[in-house]
């Protein structure tokens, strides 16, 4: 990646919080190593079912932990 991961994670960590951020950029970053993509996968409102169900199908342990300890997860994830 052309970022740094410390930049990185200050912007996941930023729009982690934001109802609007970018559906993209918060894909990718919730994708990314699991110190830039944790506050994403646990708090963003941007990620919806098929979302998560698809960050679960290409990410390891880390990432599914993280999700799992969202304030909400649909029956479907």
């Amino acid at each position: 990646p052309l970022v740094g991961q410390d930049d990185r994670a200050f912007v996941a960590g930023r729009l982690a919080d934001q109802g609007d951020a970018p559906r993209a950029v918060v894909g990718l970053l919730a994708r990314d190593g699991i110190g830039v993509a944790d506050p994403l996968l646990r708090r963003s409102a941007v990620l919806d079912s098929v979302d998560l169900l698809a960050i679960i199908a290409t990410t390891g342990s880390e990432h599914h932990r993280s999700i799992a300890t969202r304030d909400y997860l649909g029956a479907d994830v």
